[in-house]
């Protein structure tokens, strides 16, 4: 499924290949530098950790999806691009397209599971690669609120919040788009390629 989808996006004719082991794939990064490592059962391994730092300390270009297998906060990878619950690749919102959006796009992704773990957490850090634009659940909520035309007020009342809250957390997304305003917002959203802003009301 993974394959088909990131066909649909780009055309990627030479995959290096699959490994087994995290030393077997930092010995091919060490000749080769991908676009793009793919970790699936994340937690049975917690060693890929080790290919993650690897990739952030040598291969800054290479972009990393990873699929988790148990929801638990020590079970997380840290400085990753993209992070997907197994459970959640069967939703509506199709998270594994959203991930592969995000990473032709120098942003970065978690699946809703996961953004809910991590936000419900005041114990995890989630590291976000350098040069990298994280929109996060409470992001992607404003950025809905925004394109419906919503006030602070409105948008309040729907997540249960105060306005001045939302004023506080919107404030934060206008600077991390480098932007002074929704609308300007709401376009450097769609230039990083966030196409597809979800219904979170």
């Amino acid at each position: 499924m993974l394959g088909t989808q990131l066909r649909s996006l780009k055309n990627t004719d030479d995959c290096i290949g699959c490994c087994v082991s995290a030393s077997e794939a930092i010995d091919i990064l060490r000749v080769d530098h991908p676009g793009l490592v793919v970790i699936s059962g994340y937690a049975s391994d917690l060693t890929f950790q080790d290919v993650i730092d690897y990739i952030d300390e040598n291969c800054r270009q290479t972009r990393t999806l990873v699929f988790v297998d148990k929801l638990e906060l020590q079970y997380l990878p840290q400085s990753t691009d993209v992070i997907i619950a197994d459970q959640d690749t069967i939703l509506r919102e199709n998270p594994v397209m959203q991930g592969l959006m995000s990473l032709v796009s120098n942003t970065t992704y978690r699946s809703p599971s996961i953004d809910s773990l991590i936000s419900n957490s005041t114990d995890y850090c989630d590291i976000v690669p350098d040069n990298r634009i994280f929109l996060s659940l409470r992001d992607r909520q404003l950025l809905a609120g925004y394109m419906l035309g919503l006030t602070n007020k409105q948008m309040a009342e729907k997540l249960q919040l105060l306005p001045r809250t939302i004023q506080s957390y919107s404030g934060n997304l206008l600077k991390k788009l480098g932007v002074n305003n929704r609308q300007k917002a709401l376009i450097a959203a769609l230039k990083i390629g966030y196409s597809r802003i979800e219904k979170w009301f």
